[in-house]
């Protein structure tokens, strides 16, 4: 293959994204400034704008389409510079180059390809599960029942927290000017979706109410009542949060995440270690007189 003169337009287009892919470009350019400096910029920042966007969305299925843009995106910027870096390694000696810098570039380009390989299996299950949630399909089960009471004073949400609970409840309590509290029985759902239930309850000064079960995400939202009543036979149940295929780093921002929210419930410290140190496939029940320490709930009341 014959050397591309890195400055000369006519041969190479003029269009830097082209130069760079066909390895017109320095060796040192092409590593450092696009590989390492640019894969830094798109590892850490497109995640940062990513979340901020779901938030502002307000929609688990947009976000879950905004995933797809942004791994399509990734994985077509990372396979530019990969391949950029390759090139200009084989062109870098003709430059004028030190061999051995050429063999150490390609080195690390058959590193990092060993490092996405190696999160194409965690990436599988994301798509999964992403897929469903952005075809209008949550594949943890059926969304809760809402129910307003005849009096209109107390709704009842009974079953999981899926894609779109927030939406629903949104409307229910919309439509329900007297509703004073929100009664719960629920094995938890999607976090984001229990969120956005919690922030409607605290805007509304809602009270919560557990007289049965109330676990993983529905916990969110029976800390943001103004009161939080429990019965004595009530089960209420804590674990760190998990989405398939999420690596280390992820569950380490949501964990902590998880943390921020229990604490402005007014959940201790010394409460929340013990919460947050429970494995995603597994579940903590405190006992009752641990719920009313921790404030989890401010108010109890007897078995019938």
């Amino acid at each position: 293959m014959s050397y591309l003169a890195q400055d000369d337009p006519a041969a190479l287009g003029g269009n830097y994204v082209v130069r760079h892919w066909r390895g017109a470009l320095s060796l040192p350019r092409s590593y450092w400034l696009n590989g390492v400096l640019g894969g830094a910029v798109v590892s850490f920042a497109a995640p940062y704008l990513m979340n901020h966007v779901h938030e502002a969305l307000g929609s688990l299925r947009a976000s879950a389409i905004l995933w797809f843009v942004f791994v399509a995106f990734f994985l077509a910027f990372w396979i530019w510079t990969q391949v950029g870096i390759w090139r200009s390694a084989g062109y870098h000696s003709d430059r004028g180059g030190a061999e051995p810098w050429a063999v150490i570039a390609r080195v690390m380009v058959g590193f990092a390809s060993m490092g996405l390989l190696l999160q194409i299996h965690g990436l599988t299950l994301q798509a999964i599960e992403f897929g469903s949630l952005a075809s209008g399909y949550d594949p943890i089960g059926n969304d809760a029942r809402m129910a307003l009471s005849e009096d209109g004073t107390r709704l009842d949400v009974v079953g999981n927290l899926t894609a779109g609970s927030a939406d629903r409840f949104a409307v229910a309590v919309a439509g329900a000017p007297r509703l004073a509290s929100v009664a719960l029985d629920s094995d938890g759902g999607r976090i984001f979706e229990g969120q956005r239930m919690a922030a409607l309850i605290q805007e509304r000064g809602l009270d919560t109410h557990v007289d049965e079960h109330c676990a993983s995400a529905c916990t969110f939202v029976l800390i943001a009542g103004h009161r939080r009543v429990a019965g004595r036979g009530a089960s209420i149940g804590f674990h760190q949060p998990s989405f398939p295929g999420m690596g280390e780093d992820d569950r380490t921002l949501m964990i902590e995440d998880m943390r921020a929210l229990y604490r402005e419930g007014g959940i201790g410290d010394a409460f929340l270690e013990r919460v947050l140190a429970v494995a995603p496939d597994d579940m903590w029940y405190p006992t009752h007189d641990e719920l009313i320490a921790a404030r989890v709930i401010t108010e109890s009341v007897a078995e019938d």
